[in-house]
């Protein structure tokens, strides 16, 4: 019985280490840790669930734009939208995300503000989590390095294939930046 208990929590203790991976001092790593990007289009910064199902919450930002109409999708289509009513869009921001997650899951989404265009971030972290039959899902973490939420740490959008999501940010001009 005893050996039982044993070999369970032993696969049990392997599976949960497996589902988050620390790429972080990884050769692949080096060519977006430490490295400089800017966003190339507006985005809400919010705090919600980093992951599906894993009741967890980190800031992130979720982009816009105003050419973008989704079903639903309670966004404002502009930061200028969303500057000149930021109760209402809070309000209409925080209802969607609570449709996104499990009715059981508690509330703890908050919304901060804007993100505008250009804004620098630094990779400072990047994880990958086991996401089934579709491989690994990339979970970059950056530090915002200018702006109103200069330093603050975020889970950048989710790419396809890989770490980043180029639709949404762009590697710096090192020159303008300072080589950062």
């Amino acid at each position: 019985m005893q050996l039982i208990r044993t070999t369970t929590l032993l696969a049990c203790a392997s599976v949960f280490t497996a589902c988050a991976t620390n790429h972080t001092s990884d050769q692949y790593a080096k060519d977006y840790l430490n490295r400089c990007f800017t966003t190339r289009s507006e985005a809400i910064f919010l705090s919600r669930e980093c992951r599906k199902g894993s009741w967890s919450y980190c800031d992130t930002a979720q982009p816009i734009a105003a050419d973008v109409h989704i079903p639903g999708w309670d966004y404002p289509p502009t930061l200028q939208a969303f500057r000149d009513d930021p109760d209402g869009w809070s309000r209409r921001v925080h209802q969607s995300e609570m449709r996104r997650q499990p009715s059981l899951e508690p509330d703890h989404i908050v919304i901060y503000g804007g993100l505008p265009t250009h804004t620098n971030v630094k990779i400072v972290e990047l994880q990958s989590v086991f996401n089934g039959e579709n491989g690994a899902l990339w979970m970059p973490y950056a530090e915002i390095q200018d702006g109103e939420f200069k330093g603050r740490r975020l889970l950048l959008p989710e790419g396809q294939f890989s770490p980043v999501n180029w639709q949404y940010v762009e590697r710096c001009d090192e020159h303008k930046v300072g080589g950062t």
